[in-house]
């Protein structure tokens, strides 16, 4: 009997590393399992990332050279309006210095009109005639 009880004690001790090893190695298997389908997910999302940054920098350089070209443009417009404004500065002045020269020619004539007036009144005043 006790051979019986050590050969079934043999068995059971058998049967249990047995079951025990079959239940590690579906442990490993499930872990493994797990592992394969997080590291698909884990590239997957690592894929979508890098388009993600792909599509974010074209928008980037895109951004970038239409404020390089709207820069450009208003640039070349500012000069415009400077170069006008310029233009209607100079036109400016020069309408003032003729203004000016107006000015002083019929300052000057008024005053010529006024002595000459006052030289043909003291010669009314003087005259013979009146005398």
């Amino acid at each position: 009997m006790d051979s019986t009880f050590l050969e079934d004690r043999e068995t059971c001790k058998n049967s249990f590393d047995v079951l025990s090893f079959e239940k590690k190695l579906v442990e490993l298997v499930e872990e493994l399992r797990l592992r394969r389908n997080l590291e698909a997910e884990n590239e997957k999302n690592l894929k979508w990332l890098m388009d993600e940054k792909y599509k974010a920098e074209l928008d980037w350089d895109e951004q970038q050279r239409r404020y390089s070209r709207e820069n450009n443009d208003l640039e070349q417009h500012i000069s415009l309006l400077k170069r006008k404004l310029e233009d209607k500065i100079c036109v400016s002045d020069d309408e003032k210095v003729k203004q000016q020269v107006v000015n002083k020619t019929y300052s000057e004539e008024i005053r010529l009109l006024k002595e000459e007036l006052r030289n043909a009144t003291v010669n009314l005043h003087f005259s013979p005639l009146s005398a």
